[in-house]
């Protein structure tokens, strides 16, 4: 196996100008059967807030003839980041072309070889600041490739989640106005909520129920109860609904009444 090691060498003037910097010195190599691997090290930008790096990592063969030179073709890149480990690839060619396309755009990297079946070996990836070794084969003609080492800007941050739905405040004024044996009506304040257009009514017959049944829904703010027994206290709460989306309110707080005996 022959190797080439090389050091990464910070491009200043490409940083200054608010540009991703190349992190090496283009290597050329021979690429023939026989693994040829070119080492880098690649350190972590200064005060960045995270260790690892994103890389675009290529094999260039395409239109190096115009240089004089022989390109390679069909050249196959295996890559081992820091401590022997492989880094993560975020994506590779062929299958990935949009995003490696963008990342070679992002850097300012001269075109590579169309997409065919001569296609140049292209990827991105994830690795902590450390060495990392990039073993080329060409699987077609033997010949010359560039290797190039990319520093890509981090990706952007995910956006913040939606905030949360505003509900609409509880109910307030909740009374049990009169009750008879067959029937309890009950009145309560209009929500300030304009969204409001419908309100819940439940029905327990112990105070702190933690489920008690819903009876009924109005558009109303008053509500008779005549699915009741005699001589029985119930205790209402009722909740405010939105529309549109459907957005409920906590409940009110609660209002009790007695039914009469009956005859």
């Amino acid at each position: 196996m022959k190797t080439i090691l090389l050091f990464c060498a910070l491009v200043t003037a490409c940083a200054a100008q608010d540009r991703p910097a190349l992190r090496n010195m283009s290597a050329l190599v021979s690429a023939g059967p026989n693994p040829v691997t070119v080492g880098f090290v690649v350190a972590a930008p200064s005060g960045a807030a995270s260790t690892s790096i994103r890389l675009l990592v290529r094999a260039v063969t395409w239109n190096l003839d115009t240089f004089g030179l022989n390109p390679a073709e069909r050249v196959i890149a295996t890559l081992t980041g820091p401590a022997g480990r492989a880094p993560a690839i975020v994506a590779s060619l062929p299958g990935n072309d949009g995003l490696i396309s963008a990342a070679e755009v992002s850097v300012g990297a001269f075109a590579r070889r169309p997409a065919t079946a001569l296609v140049d070996a292209a990827y991105i990836v994830e690795m902590p600041a450390g060495s990392l070794t990039v073993s080329v084969v060409a699987a077609g003609r033997s010949g010359d490739a560039i290797i190039e080492v990319y520093q890509l800007p981090d990706p952007p941050a995910p956006p913040p989640p939606p905030p949360a739905p505003l509900l609409p405040p509880a109910p307030t004024g909740l009374v049990v106005v009169s009750g008879t044996a067959r029937a309890i009506w009950l009145e309560w304040d209009a929500s300030p909520d304009q969204r409001v257009n419908e309100y819940s009514i439940y029905r327990a017959t112990t105070k702190n129920s933690a489920n008690p049944a819903k009876i009924a829904e109005t558009q109303g703010i008053t509500f008779v109860d005549t699915s009741i027994s005699p001589d029985v206290r119930y205790y209402y709460w009722i909740t405010a609904h939105t529309f549109p989306g459907e957005l409920v309110s906590p409940k009110s707080n609660p209002a009790s009444g007695v039914t009469g005996k009956g005859i």
